[in-house]
């Protein structure tokens, strides 16, 4: 079974945080406001998106998505070895 670098696993979940970060501050601020305004997993609320603020929504999305399955493997990575 091959080992996992968990510092180089560690930093590559924080650059998708960032680049979901940046993604997430290009979004209109009317948009930003109502999206933080609401309560995690609140049925979806229906805005109209130009192309572009919805690529950028998705590239957050995204971002965020492969920050979670990093850490999700660095955690696992980790409790292995300290089973051992």
């Amino acid at each position: 079974m091959a080992k996992i670098d968990t510092l180089r696993e560690a930093r590559r979940a924080l650059r998708h945080i960032r680049a979901a970060q940046s993604h997430f501050k290009q979004l209109p601020e009317a948009l930003r406001r109502e999206m933080s305004r609401q309560p995690p997993r609140q049925t979806p609320f229906i805005v109209e998106l130009s192309p572009e603020v919805l690529w950028s929504l998705l590239e957050a999305r995204y971002g965020v998505e492969c920050a979670y399955e990093r850490l999700q493997l660095l955690i696992a990575s980790m409790q292995g070895n300290t089973a051992r």
